[in-house]
């Protein structure tokens, strides 16, 4: 008896073994191509088409393991490329399937042969011909030593399954040759491989709670179809969304319900758009999605669609009604140089949205640009990036120490203000009462003609003649309580130049302490008289 009818092969044609290795091998180099991608049910998909054409089956699937050993039905498709249910254990052979998890290797069974008495019975019942189960295992090389004194590393193998493939069909088939046997080994080796590569891509570019794509993954994600946009011209859209009043929820019901809304919220959007879209968490409880080849017109559409499906999804239950606001803008060419400035113009969409009443669509419009800046103070405080959110965390925790540290309101109002101009690189930073009497001045300490600090009885520069809505954008209003305090007026680093819109925000946020700050100081160490008339 030769090697090919040993190992069970019922044909010693050496066309027909070659055709079969051949067909084996082109199985293989495609489950091996699934190594460069990195689309995990893409991934999924493939191993099951490759593994139906490779045994000739009527039906495939792919089944996931979780760390609990619990089963899950990822794919089942037949020979036609349909989608199928396994229907459960009723369906399918699960004893095979357990089989091979619990032997760790390729199982291979055909009617009436030498089978255990429950997979026999199984396939019986469920009138299947032959059947093969294929764990998916993830090898690892661990380092050992035999000995102290022995310095030489002894590598030694741990193999985990993730997942088995199961294929079957109603005829028994042919018997698998060793060679067959090893090739179906090296298929879920490699198609192990793939799906862990991949999860791995996937949790690195994904947000951890929502799992959507993370602000990184999503800037890096628009600069490449901007480019394609620009280099192809096919349209593109994106939508900033954000949930209305969700600070509510964490505060009403907690961040565990906060976090379940966000989940879901993820799932929806996710849900409502195509494969071909990008969905990202962009950061808090604002979300975006890139819709590639979409035009302004369909883009509202979809825009609307998620809209009203956020609003039924949360319209009974806990934590209540849930509503999203949303920003539209259309990639130009022409108009956008770079992909921030399409997030410029969808972020002045949605907050035109939130300004509207909210629970709205917004599409971008020139009109949006000159309605001054967006309505959260906090806005671009945090950006995603660990040295500069660091610098802004240390900056308001010096603010922070400095408003409870000794000292005379005045003296602690100058140091904060130190603080402020070195974090956004000014030469200068002044407070000025509402009748123009300087308060306090902090300069660069090479600018010379100006005292690093004084409340002597000075003017304040011309922005304190103009009606505060036309103030520049350097300048920030103080106020409590509706009371006006005065302005905070802010040189750049170039003559009559503020600072730029990260640092603007700062300012911002920043402003209402230095209002604390200015209202604490008492009469006797004013420059000058309050006049109730305020601003000229």
């Amino acid at each position: 008896m030769n090697a090919e009818s040993r190992d069970g092969c019922d044909s010693t044609n050496s066309g027909v073994v070659t055709l079969r290795r051949n067909m084996s091998l082109h199985a293989l180099a495609s489950v091996s191509r699934l190594l460069a991608t990195l689309d995990f049910e893409e991934i999924l998909e493939s191993i099951v088409s490759a593994a139906i054409e490779l045994l000739g089956a009527s039906r495939g699937f792919l089944f996931l393991i979780d760390d609990a050993g619990t089963f899950e039905m990822r794919v089942g498709r037949n020979s036609a490329g349909e989608s199928i249910e396994s229907g459960g254990e009723t369906s399918i052979s699960m004893s095979l399937v357990r089989q091979a998890v619990k032997e760790r290797k390729c199982v291979y069974v055909r009617g009436g042969g030498d089978l255990p008495l429950d997979a026999d019975s199984s396939m019986m019942r469920l009138g299947i011909g032959a059947a093969l189960c294929l764990p998916m295992t993830v090898t690892e090389l661990k380092s050992g030593r035999e000995g102290r004194a022995n310095r030489r590393r002894n590598w030694t193998r741990t193999r985990d399954v993730i997942g088995v493939i199961y294929i079957d069909r109603p005829d028994p088939g042919k018997p698998l040759s060793a060679e067959d046997y090893a090739l179906y080994a090296a298929m879920g080796n490699l198609a192990a491989a793939a799906l862990v590569n991949a999860a791995i891509y996937q949790d690195a570019i994904s947000d951890g709670l929502t799992g959507l794509a993370d602000r990184r993954h999503f800037q890096r994600t628009l600069a490449f179809e901007t480019e394609r946009a620009r280099r192809e011209a096919h349209p593109l859209a994106l939508l900033m969304l954000d949930l209305d009043f969700f600070k509510q929820v964490n505060d009403t019901h907690g961040h565990l319900v906060g976090d379940d809304v966000l989940r879901k919220t993820g799932q929806l959007l996710r849900a409502h758009t195509r494969p071909s879209d990008l969905v990202a968490r962009y950061g808090g409880e604002e979300f975006a999605v890139i819709l590639t080849d979409c035009s302004l017109q369909h883009s509202l559409r979809v825009a609307e669609e998620l809209r009203a499906a956020l609003k039924a999804a949360f319209a009974g239950g806990p934590p209540g009604p849930m509503t999203m606001s949303i920003g539209v803008s259309a990639f130009e060419p022409f108009r956008d140089p770079s992909p921030e400035d399409v997030v410029k113009r969808a972020d002045e969409a949605l907050y035109a949205s939130k300004r509207g009443g909210r629970d709205r669509v917004t599409a971008w419009s020139p009109e949006l640009s000159a309605d001054g800046s967006r309505a959260d103070a906090l806005r671009g405080l945090f950006s995603g990036e660990p040295s500069r959110d660091y610098r802004v965390m240390n900056l308001l925790m010096q603010v922070i120490f400095e408003f409870g540290a000794g000292g005379s309101p005045i003296a602690r109002l100058e140091r904060t203000l130190e603080r402020i101009r070195e974090f956004v690189s000014a030469r200068r930073i002044a407070v000025y009462r509402p009748d123009g009497t300087r308060v306090a001045m902090i300069c660069h300490a090479s600018e010379e003609g100006w005292s690093q600090a004084g409340t002597a009885d000075e003017p304040a520069p011309s922005v304190m003649a103009m009606p505060r809505e036309e103030a520049d954008g350097w300048s920030r209003g103080l106020s409590r309580g509706g009371k006006d305090l005065g302005v905070m007026v802010v040189t750049g680093q170039e003559s009559e130049k503020g600072p730029g819109a990260p640092e603007a925000a700062i300012l911002d946020a920043l402003a209402v302490q230095v209002a604390l700050l200015v209202e604490e100081i008492p009469e006797c160490e004013r420059t000058a008289s309050f006049r109730e008339d305020g601003w000229a």
